[in-house]
């Protein structure tokens, strides 16, 4: 499997997804591999899971005048197809070149101008957009795990430092918080603190020849949590590695921001732990 990927000893399972399919990976790259396993891995009944989030929206807004962001849209998963519902939402992501494709689209079917902002959590005071919005969203999205990288390690060379970790995470809460109205509500998701490690083939590559791999390792001893979506046996496999962030840490995170915080369970979100952030008076 993918190179230097230490287990601490655990035991790590190993298994082929039940919607494995071919790539070129020279034509389509890893960003497709991704939504594929999304779409299909992740959340096999797609559908169900957006009409419980959609439910989730119109309990904690008022939808007709609501304003909602996405704050690290990526490829568009579950965003793109709320906008074309009709809700009022901007994007928002560290690296927008990841949802170029979805938001050409979106762009054609709504015949809007809309682009993704280009700015992280903690930026977004002064970020040239969003520090005219303050108090302006209604709700706010951080789903797909992403809240983990707000400690900013994301290489091979990192080493966890839980002090560190904390400081950013905080920075990143009073990030988002700026953008919300008081009594909004953050939609937070990360790895369950019980997350077993796995290694899931996810497709094959017509070009290398290999078995794309799809890792995940939590390795809470350590201090960090390491993550990865590369081909077979390439020692170059585009790995993540972040400070490991348990419910804890983020709890006491989102309290010492001013956030009033609640975990919540979802029928059709079986992966991540749901997180309610309501932003209080200030």
């Amino acid at each position: 499997m993918i190179k230097n990927m230490s287990t601490n000893g655990g035991h790590i399972q190993e298994f082929r997804s039940n919607a494995y399919q071919d790539f070129k990976i020279k034509q389509a790259d890893f960003a497709s591999v991704w939504n594929a396993a999304l779409y299909t891995e992740l959340y096999p009944e797609y559908t169900k899971f957006k009409a419980e989030i959609v439910a989730l929206i119109r309990k904690y807004t008022q939808v007709e005048q609501a304003v909602i962001l996405d704050s690290c849209c990526g490829s568009g998963f579950l965003s793109k197809d709320l906008a074309l519902e009709g809700f009022n939402i901007d994007f928002a992501d560290k690296d927008p070149s990841f949802g170029v494709d979805f938001m050409r689209e979106l762009n054609k079917k709504l015949c809007s101008p809309k682009s993704i902002i280009p700015a992280q959590w903690s930026e977004y005071p002064e970020h040239d957009f969003l520090s005219k919005n303050k108090n302006n969203y209604d709700f706010v999205i951080c789903r797909g795990n992403s809240f983990i990288y707000a400690s900013g390690g994301i290489n091979t060379e990192f080493t966890p430092n839980r002090e560190v970790a904390e400081r950013r995470y905080i920075e990143a809460l009073q990030g988002i918080n700026y953008v919300m109205k008081p009594g909004a509500f953050l939609y937070l998701d990360k790895y369950k603190d019980a997350e077993k490690p796995f290694k899931c083939s996810v497709g094959f590559d017509t070009v290398s020849k290999k078995d794309i791999i799809w890792y995940c390792n939590r390795k809470a001893e350590a201090g960090f949590r390491e993550a990865s979506i590369g081909l077979e046996d390439d020692e170059h496999a585009y790995v993540h590695r972040c400070d490991d962030l348990d419910n804890q840490l983020l709890v006491q995170s989102a309290v010492t921001v001013g956030f009033k915080v609640k975990e919540i369970d979802l029928v059709y979100e079986k992966n991540f732990s749901v997180f309610l952030l309501e932003k209080l008076d200030n």
